[in-house]
């Protein structure tokens, strides 16, 4: 994969994470539904069912993180360790279940 390729999945991967995570305004450590106004309640359901717990939306944080500093790991010239992150985080999406390899293989094309 180009730089500009990298570049793109990890900004995808940014926008295809952030709809697991449902905010700390309205999430506990042990994951119930906090009473906010305005608040929906069937989105923080879904991402309920995604991120079963709280240690899973840190991981999802820290994925998104790792993708949101990928674009400046290609731009300082250091392709392979993008790469490598890259990859990490592909492993992890298809560890918890959020994205099959075909579907990551059609990513990366």
């Amino acid at each position: 994969m180009t730089g500009i390729q990298v570049k793109d999945v990890a900004v995808k991967y940014i926008e295809f994470l952030k709809k697991f995570d449902c905010g700390d305004d309205v999430l506990v450590p042990n994951f119930e539904i906090v009473e906010n106004p305005g608040v929906n309640l069937a989105e923080i359901k879904a991402c309920r069912n995604i991120a079963a717990d709280f240690d899973t939306l840190i991981r999802i944080r820290h994925l998104i993180t790792m993708c949101e500093k990928i674009p400046t790991i290609v731009d300082e010239g250091r392709l392979e360790k993008a790469h490598r992150w890259l990859g990490f985080v592909q492993g992890c999406l298809w560890v918890f279940g959020l994205k099959l390899i075909d579907e990551m293989k059609e990513d990366n094309r």
